[in-house]
């Protein structure tokens, strides 16, 4: 059932109606006077047939969806925060945000539905008697039917019925007024029609125009008959299978194969222009999609940092505040807090990963049981004191040393 629903969202998160579009000229003219329609690429799911599309929405998506999600208290001595991996809020938000899915998969599909449509929404059901939240129930884009702003407060009309604010969880996609996304898809309309036209175009002509697409030339006038006998020869020698297809012709005739012409070669450009085009407006690198021509090691881990900066925090930081400002109690909310752990998405290469736990345990960052902790392994005893670098005592720490000594 789970799976049923999450392959229905991914689906259909793109609108049925299509988005009004400027005329242009270039590509997507030229593709359209050949034949090939492209507006399901931006009205349908379509859309999601373009790899690069649908890998950057995967991508992003996967990203949010796996960053751990933790609930923090402020100290009331003002030194740091405690972690509170026993709160009701970081089990809902961690492991079962409802009885149907997991949490990978509700954040998920809440951040496919912010990206393709604009708004990714979850009501927020409390217990009756106690008041706390019991569960975040996904609505899909399809049973929004408005948002409206009466009285200083947002009200939420869905097909389930009219919620309050306080009572829905929303992470809002692109918006010009704060509380109402839209679709990146109605803004990439013209890229995605073009890449999509491109991508028909390719298609029939591997199915249509391959390597047996031809004509026969002669100077010498030929019967109909003839014509028709001669097409039949070549096309049962070239569409038989093997390798080696060896056609023999009459004196004077010639094969000359056709192939496309240098406006047409200009799609296999237009693919790797479009699969940019895509990445930027869902502001991804483009390695991400598997497009790496010529970067090296270092600046891959570079686009791995910037990645996470450009790409990652800002939805980390929607969802953070989310949280925070809907599912805490009004006394909560003072002190306590979510955070999105996002360091995992660096921990992918071991020696990258390596050095940061060195210098965080030599330096006092973390203890060594709390990295044996990141690597889901048990405690050991004595590891769970701070290293201090010899060099870096402060003066009363010296002073105590030598005391003790």
């Amino acid at each position: 059932m789970v799976a049923n629903l999450f392959d229905r969202t991914l689906v259909s998160f793109l609108p049925t109606k299509g988005a009004q579009q400027r005329s242009s000229g270039g590509m997507l003219p030229f593709l359209q006077s050949l034949g090939f329609s492209s507006e399901n690429t931006s009205t349908v799911p379509g859309a999601l047939t373009l790899p690069a599309f649908f890998n950057a929405v995967d991508q992003i998506t996967n990203d949010i969806a796996k960053l751990p999600k933790g609930v923090f208290q402020k100290r009331s001595d003002g030194k740091g925060s405690e972690k509170l991996s026993s709160h009701p809020v970081a089990f809902l938000i961690n492991k079962e945000p409802n009885s149907l899915m997991t949490a990978f998969t509700f954040w998920k599909i809440m951040a496919q539905a912010a990206i393709m449509r604009g708004n990714g929404i979850a009501v927020i059901e409390r217990n009756a008697n106690t008041g706390a939240i019991a569960s975040m129930t996904f609505i899909h884009p399809d049973d929004i039917r408005d948002i409206r702003l009466v009285g200083g407060s947002l009200f939420y009309i869905l097909n389930q019925g009219t919620f309050h604010q306080d009572d829905i969880f929303h992470l809002l996609g692109f918006s010009f007024n704060g509380y109402s996304g839209k679709g990146i898809i109605t803004y990439a309309a013209t890229v995605l029609n073009i890449a999509g036209a491109a991508q028909k175009f390719s298609k029939d002509g591997f199915e249509n125009r391959g390597l047996g697409f031809g004509a026969v030339e002669t100077e010498k006038a030929v019967d109909t008959t003839v014509k028709k006998a001669i097409e039949t020869a070549i096309n049962s020698k070239l569409t038989v299978p093997g390798q080696i297809k060896t056609v023999m012709l009459d004196e004077g005739m010639k094969y000359k194969p056709i192939t496309i012409n240098n406006q047409e070669a200009q799609l296999v450009e237009q693919g790797k222009m479009s699969v940019t085009q895509i990445a930027q407006f869902l502001n991804i690198s483009a390695y991400k999609l598997k497009i790496n021509d010529g970067l090296n090691y270092a600046a891959l881990n570079q686009m791995k940092v910037e990645h996470l900066s450009d790409s990652i925090q800002p939805w980390a930081i929607k969802v953070q505040q989310e949280c925070d400002r809907k599912l805490f109690s009004p006394s909560e909310k003072q002190t306590h807090y979510v955070k999105c752990n996002d360091s995992i998405l660096l921990r992918a290469d071991q020696q990258t990963k390596g050095e940061y736990y060195s210098k965080g345990i030599n330096f006092g960052w973390f203890t060594r049981n709390e990295v044996r902790a990141f690597e889901e392994l048990n405690p050991l005893d004595g590891l769970d004191e701070p290293l201090t670098p010899a060099n870096q005592f402060t003066q009363s720490q010296l002073e105590k040393q030598l005391k003790d000594e």
